[in-house]
């Protein structure tokens, strides 16, 4: 392919253009790559609203590197179900949260909950954390474990 120049004083000459090189597309671009991932890394990790913040502060609420992933894969749970606004209910903690922003919006101490209506919320998840080995004793002798437990008792096959 040619290119003609333009000059005021018409076509000066005619000069063959020459393309940039592309680069090979079985070369990635590894710095491309990692901000790439780092944002999608980023976009994925749980984030706590200042409200929230404040809330877990008085109420004395820290979370162990277990429990967030645990909080985010109920996270994760609920966006797979298409919920907007959920209720995390774990074994101590209740959190409400944004599923599409991945944003925790408050939280409280379930024994503060008593009596409490949730509102703004379209979906519920319930975590448990029963006490594998206690579970297993306990069935044995025919009683319900202690701490809650998802399925009716009367079903030990599941729902």
């Amino acid at each position: 392919m040619t290119i003609q120049r333009v000059e005021l004083g018409g076509v000066s000459r005619t000069a063959p253009m020459s393309a940039a090189p592309s680069p090979r597309a079985d070369t990635p671009n590894t710095a491309f790559s990692a901000t790439l991932t780092q944002a999608i890394q980023r976009a994925r990790q749980l984030k706590f609203s200042a409200h929230a913040l404040e809330r877990m502060r008085q109420r004395g609420i820290v979370l162990s590197p277990d429990e967030l992933a645990q909080l985010e894969t109920a996270v994760d749970t609920a966006a797979s179900k298409g919920a907007r606004e959920t209720l995390v209910l774990m074994k101590r903690e209740a959190f409400i949260v944004s599923v599409p922003n991945r944003t925790v919006i408050t939280a409280a101490r379930c024994n503060e909950t008593e009596d409490t209506v949730f509102t703004n919320i379209d979906s519920a998840i319930v975590l448990s954390q029963v006490n594998t080995t206690e579970a297993n004793e306990t069935m044995e002798q025919d009683r319900p474990p202690t701490g809650e437990v998802l399925m009716p008792w009367n079903d030990r096959n599941g729902i």
